[in-house]
């Protein structure tokens, strides 16, 4: 009989300690579930943008507009859809219905004289875009590897010697141009620079092109005002090593 009192007492107790940790608990408020919203680029599919005719396209890129990091997206954007698109569709207009129609772009800048100046103009302006974005992995920071890191080993030394040589090159001129990364018919790199819209093809007959870095203001001015540094220290972290190993190794 005195279990069966002890029992009850024990359950009591368990009861009545039970009731009063409730009433010592404090409302806590359960906070609803969170929803991750990707947010939309406002930017089209860069594979959208086209050309209003043939023979020439733009080249397409690896990568969206919101993800390249060099530039804002914005800046990136207004480079492709209005200046590269618009060399693009000025070229195959001004290439229509002459020798140049069925020509490769390369062919094409090889052969234009200075009595087919716009024709030369357009055809290098729009086949050193194509490169530019090539050159560029906006998503990566980059190393150089296998055998064009050999090679800048062989030619500047170190990696660092590379970039160094790159930014003072690229920062002595001071007009609209490009910075270009070339192999040399000995397969020694060199790196150069051309004014306007000239490339290698022409200025180094001979040699291998493997990168080049867009120098007019157009590609950078809005992301940094009067900083062409930053710019060239950006590219120079985003180089398409991978691009440049592929066209170094090419025979």
């Amino acid at each position: 009989m005195k279990k069966k009192h002890f029992f009850v007492l024990l359950i009591l107790s368990c009861i009545g300690l039970s009731c009063s940790e409730k009433e010592n608990l404090n409302e806590i408020e359960i906070p609803e579930r969170e929803y991750f919203i990707i947010e939309k680029s406002q930017f089209p599919d860069p594979t959208n943008i086209r050309t209003l005719q043939g023979p020439f396209d733009m080249p397409g890129l690896s990568y969206d507009f919101i993800e390249f990091n060099i530039v804002d997206p914005k800046t990136a954007f207004t480079h492709y859809q209005n200046y590269h698109l618009s060399y693009a569709n000025a070229l195959n207009t001004a290439i229509h219905n002459t020798e140049f129609e069925k020509e490769d772009i390369v062919d094409i800048i090889k052969k234009a004289k200075q009595d087919n100046q716009e024709i030369k103009e357009l055809s290098s302006a729009y086949y050193n875009h194509n490169i530019y974005w090539k050159s560029l992995d906006p998503v990566n920071q980059t190393q150089p590897k296998e055998q064009i890191l050999q090679a800048i080993e062989n030619t500047y030394g170190t990696v660092d010697n590379f970039n160094k040589q790159f930014k003072q090159i690229a920062l002595s001129n001071t007009g609209s141009g490009w910075t270009w990364l070339i192999k040399r018919p000995n397969n020694s790199l060199e790196i150069v620079y051309t004014a306007f819209n000239q490339n290698p093809l022409t200025t180094n007959p001979g040699s291998t092109i493997l990168l080049a870095i867009d120098l007019w203001e157009h590609a950078y001015i809005s992301t940094y005002p009067n900083d062409a540094k930053t710019y060239i220290d950006k590219c120079l972290n985003h180089l398409n090593w991978q691009y440049a190993n592929e066209q170094y190794i090419k025979k």
